[in-house]
């Protein structure tokens, strides 16, 4: 396998015989374009990732085809651009005011699964609750920004 780093674009699928669905997508940079194909299994687990407008890094296999016309990249793993940038090592602290603010808080987190550690201070309750290793997120700039988006950039830091 290899990584390829791109935009998504022309995303589709189209359903097989055995009742499985095939999804293909384009992945372009400045250089050039190719296209992605990802199995049912392996594109449920990152179709939160995977959208028409969205910068990627994949994990792809090469596959010649069957008509003898070349290769195809089949897809391996996935991840958001924006989630190198940010060590998964660190600890995100999140301070929110009430009960609203919380459940909006663990909705957005809950979009962003990871092996990084979360605490949330409940100023309401005083409360600080840990994420247990189950419950990691991915300490990326886009969860920072949607969370400094929710509660002010003075209530989100990494640690």
């Amino acid at each position: 396998t290899f990584a390829v780093c791109g935009f998504v674009s022309e995303l589709t699928s189209r359903k097989t015989k055995s009742g499985k669905f095939i999804t293909s997508f384009t992945l372009s940079d400045y250089s050039g374009a190719a296209k992605v194909i990802a199995f049912d299994v392996v594109f449920s687990k990152y179709r939160h990732i995977i959208a028409n407008g969205s910068l990627i890094a994949a994990n792809v296999s090469l596959n010649a085809k069957e008509d003898e016309s070349g290769c195809e990249m089949l897809l391996v793993s996935a991840l958001r651009l924006s989630e190198l940038a940010v060590s998964v090592k660190n600890t995100l602290y999140v301070k929110v005011p009430d009960d609203e603010s919380f459940n909006k808080t663990k909705e957005i987190c809950a979009q962003y699964k990871g092996n990084g550690s979360l605490c949330i201070y409940h100023e309401g309750k005083s409360q600080l609750l840990k994420s247990d290793s189950s419950r990691g997120i991915n300490l990326c700039s886009e969860l920072f920004n949607n969370l400094c988006s929710l509660l002010g950039r003075e209530n989100v830091k990494i640690k």
